[in-house]
């Protein structure tokens, strides 16, 4: 389900964080799906290995799920899934801003990033690191209800994207600098505020883009 979070989640805000949010945690999902598929995969084999009565073949099974564990599931699905999911959760945080749901929101899950990617180091085997990464995924949990209850109530939400394009005439503007051509993306999430009964924005980038367009023309 990762996948699908990331992807709908992007879809939230067009500025650079969140435009490198949609692959990585599409990545932590890649990655925790490569971890959890040799139990269906291929545990079932070794066990059966492990029973036939063969003890040469029960050995080498033990050593191939042992080796298994340790490549699929430590390395690639708990190393590299705590890691993706602590950037992927970071990246939108900073993406939506306090604003977005509040500084306890934005303060929840960096805190629980932070505690998920305490688990990359364990390998270390130092207990506390396990308790850590599991209360960290427990804050997680909470943080991603929360944005599911805020996205839930997005009947009153609506994006705003605005793509600028400059185009340079050709005309001679004298002393003035001549202009480049470019585009840039400007959004804002407009959100329903019961009390002030009508949409507020979650930024000033729209607002300062009329100012700016006010000053040139």
């Amino acid at each position: 389900l990762f996948a699908p979070i990331a992807i709908g989640v992007g879809k939230l805000r067009s500025d650079q964080y969140m435009k490198a949010a949609v692959p990585i945690g599409i990545a932590a999902a890649i990655v925790q799906v490569i971890g959890l598929s040799r139990w269906p995969l291929l545990v079932p084999g070794f066990a059966s290995d492990a029973v036939n009565g063969n003890a040469a073949t029960a050995a080498a099974a033990a050593d191939h799920f042992h080796t298994t564990s340790t490549i699929l599931g430590t390395v690639i699905g708990e190393t590299f899934g705590y890691l993706l999911t602590a950037a992927w959760t970071l990246l939108v945080v900073r993406s939506l801003g306090a604003r977005f749901s509040g500084r306890v929101f934005a303060g929840l899950g960096t805190v629980s990033a932070a505690m998920i990617f305490v688990g990359v180091f364990s390998p270390l085997d130092i207990g506390a690191i396990d308790t850590i990464n599991f209360g960290g995924y427990v804050l997680w949990s909470v943080w991603l209800i929360w944005l599911a209850v805020v996205l839930l109530r997005s009947r009153t939400v609506q994006p705003v994207v605005v793509v600028e394009t400059t185009t340079p005439s050709g005309e001679d503007c004298g002393d003035e600098p001549a202009v480049q051509a470019g585009s840039r993306v400007i959004s804002a999430i407009y959100r329903w505020d019961g009390k002030a009964m009508r949409y507020m924005p979650d930024s000033d980038a729209l607002e300062r883009l009329a100012n700016e367009n006010s000053e040139r023309f």
